[in-house]
């Protein structure tokens, strides 16, 4: 799949896996940095 189909229960909590696993990467190059992720909204403030 390329999307996540809707009315999959398990949708949600697979969209959080996915858009994490980078945001970690990233956290752990810049410690400083300040990384908010919400659903599909993301807050980066370095």
């Amino acid at each position: 799949w390329k999307v996540l189909p809707q009315g999959l229960s398990d949708s949600p909590t697979l969209c959080q896996y996915f858009v994490q696993k980078p945001l970690e990467i990233i956290h752990k190059q810049f410690p400083q940095s300040i990384i908010y992720h919400y659903v599909d909204d993301l807050l980066l403030a370095s």
